[in-house]
Parts: C-alpha cells; sequence; structure tokens
C-alpha cells in the first residue's frame, strides 16, 4: 500500500510564483517519497483549482507551503509552466531528473483528444510520465461544487477501458502504468478496475470511512465532527490514531482478501491476468454482454499484460515493492 497525498503550494516560491526545484528536490530524498503526480484534473471538480479556507492554516501549514495564515490559499485550475502536451512532457521529464523518482499525470477523462496526443508523443519519444492516474466523474471531494462534482468526466468503468485503447492504439500500452480512482472501495471493485485495463488503483473514500468519515461535508468549514479533515485541536480530539490505524489497516486486509478469493474463483493467479474477457455486464433486463464486447480491444489485440517487465533492480527495491510489478521499467529508467 502507498499512501498518496498533496503538496499544493508546498513547492512554490512565496514572492515569484516559480517552483521551487531545490526545494522539491530535497525532499524527493525522503524515503517516503515513492513517485510524484502532477494533477491536471480532479474526478470531483474537473476544470477547477483549490482552496485552503484560512481557517485551516496552521503554523505548520503555514511554515511548509509557503503561505500566510491570514488569507486563503487558491490553487489555480492550470499550470503555468507548461500549455500543450509537448511542454508538459518537457515538465515531467525535469521533475523526473530533479528528483529521480517516477512522475505521472492525474487526468478525469473528458474529450480524448489530449490522451491521443500523449500516447503518439510517448511513443514517438520513447519516454514521457511513468504513470497515467485516472480519476472517474464519480470521484470524490469534500468541498467541491455540486455541478462539477455530480455532472461533469466520465465514470471511470468508461474511463479506464477508454484510455486503456488509446496506449493500446498507439503501441504504448506496456511504456507506462495505469491506475484508476472513483469509488473504488471494495475487492470486487478492484477486479473489476484492473479487468478493465486499470495496473493499480487508488483508495480514498474506503479508508476514510474505515477511519470514521461520516460525510458529513463540513471539511471546508474546519469543523469535521470525526476530527479527520480539520486543524482544530476541539475536533482533532476526536481522532484516535491508535485506535483508527488499527481500523484501517483491517480494512485494507480484508479487501485485499476479497480480490485474492475473487482472482481464486476465476481461475488466475494475479489480477494482472484479469481482463475484460473475466467481465459482464446486464445492459437491460435478461441482456447481458461480455465487457470486451461493449469496449472492443483494438483489432489483433487480446487484452494480455506481461506485469513482469524485467530484473528487479537492487537498488530500487522499494519501489517495486511498494508501486506494483510494472514499475519494474519505470524503476529501471531511473
Amino acid at each position: 500500500d502507498v499512501l498518496t497525498d498533496s503538496a499544493g503550494r508546498g513547492f512554490r516560491k512565496v514572492w515569484s510564483n516559480d517552483l521551487d526545484w531545490e526545494k522539491l528536490a530535497a525532499v524527493a530524498q525522503s524515503d517516503q517519497i515513492v513517485a510524484f503526480e502532477v494533477k491536471l484534473q480532479q474526478g470531483g471538480k474537473p476544470g477547477q483549482g483549490g482552496k485552503l479556507p484560512k481557517e485551516k492554516i496552521t503554523e505548520e501549514i503555514s511554515e511548509w507551503r509557503g503561505i500566510p495564515m491570514d488569507k486563503d490559499c487558491y490553487s489555480p485550475n492550470s499550470w503555468a509552466e507548461f500549455h500543450d502536451v509537448p511542454s508538459l512532457f518537457a515538465f515531467v521529464a525535469k521533475i523526473q531528473e530533479a528528483t529521480g523518482k517516477p512522475v505521472g499525470i492525474k487526468v478525469a477523462v473528458g474529450q480524448e483528444t489530449y490522451l491521443h496526443q500523449i500516447a503518439a508523443l510517448l511513443a514517438e519519444l520513447g519516454d514521457g510520465p511513468d504513470f497515467i492516474t485516472i480519476d472517474g466523474g464519480e470521484g470524490g471531494t469534500g468541498a467541491g461544487p455540486v455541478a462539477l462534482a455530480d455532472h461533469m468526466g466520465l465514470p471511470i468503468l468508461h474511463s479506464i477501458p477508454l484510455v486503456d485503447n488509446i496506449l493500446r492504439e498507439h503501441g504504448v500500452r506496456d511504456e507506462i502504468v495505469l491506475i484508476a480512482s472513483g469509488q473504488i472501495a471494495k475487492g470486487s471493485d478492484v477486479a473489476i478496475a484492473m479487468g478493465l485495463g486499470a495496473d493499480l488503483v487508488n483508495i480514498g473514500r474506503g479508508n476514510m470511512i474505515a477511519e470514521g468519515c461520516i460525510m458529513a461535508k463540513k471539511c471546508h468549514t474546519n469543523t469535521c465532527p470525526v476530527g479527520i479533515a480539520t486543524q482544530d485541536p476541539r475536533f482533532r480530539r476526536g481522532l484516535d490514531p491508535v485506535d483508527k490505524y488499527v481500523r484501517v489497516a483491517n480494512y485494507n486486509r480484508v479487501l485485499q482478501r476479497e480480490l485474492l478469493v475473487i482472482l481464486k474463483s476465476i481461475g488466475v493467479s494475479n489480477p494482472w491476468q484479469l481482463t475484460r474477457h473475466h467481465l459482464s455486464v446486464v445492459t437491460s433486463p435478461m441482456v447481458e454482454q461480455n465487457m470486451a464486447d461493449v469496449h472492443p480491444y483494438p483489432d489483433g489485440d487480446d487484452g494480455a499484460r506481461n506485469p513482469m517487465l524485467g530484473e528487479v533492480p537492487e537498488n530500487n527495491r522499494d519501489i517495486y515493492d511498494r508501486f506494483g510489478p510494472k514499475l519494474v521499467k519505470i524503476a529501471d529508467k531511473k
């Protein structure tokens, strides 16, 4: 398991707003940092930036992010460092060079043009982002506009095969890791996502509920009643880490067990052997279709993947163990 978190404006210089490359490189030396992700969109609020209310900015957060405590902190919905796919690749390459860690991008799928451009440039250059995280339109956020959360972005069950097929059409499927997120909470959800084409999954909602989240939708107010999404000491007392870490660990243990039970029933030895041929969907009463027919693979492609892409470099064993077999090739590049 790998924990993901947002650094927000933590790598920005206060006055110029330029990326602080020295700070980025220094933070990357931590063994706890496995990879970096450039967020282009988020499923819970595609096309919108972020806002950290001043009520939630503590001295520690202010020092880390380099922001004042008496003003709301806004993150724009776009990056000044790139404006198209080639400049995005250049930006990713610069982060890869500065940190020595895998670097990927996060998208909420809408129109497909830029995805084809990403796959085509990856095929042309033979290098680029190490992974793509697909955030389904059902992806969550505690403080996003309802109109965006409910009506923007393709659902994850449509997004995964769409992106998987685009990568296959351009011949670069085995050159990049595909990560899926968006209401994936059970072992069966993981099996479906990986059968559709994902290599790994991100799970936020399930872990937060295991931690005690009651979805009160108070994340932006700093008054989270269970102490998770707040910096107020009065409310944080409600979060007992000794009790909660056991609950979160149990949740992940059971989820993995569920996935293994499903794999055993299907007759495969690991989740990377799952394809759309193993999945079916009921499209209308008494009508069932195989997912390989609903979302066909490109001609001549049976959806097979080889999860073992080479020998594991000893100096990158931690990346391999913690980030999945598909990252062997990525670790080898570094």
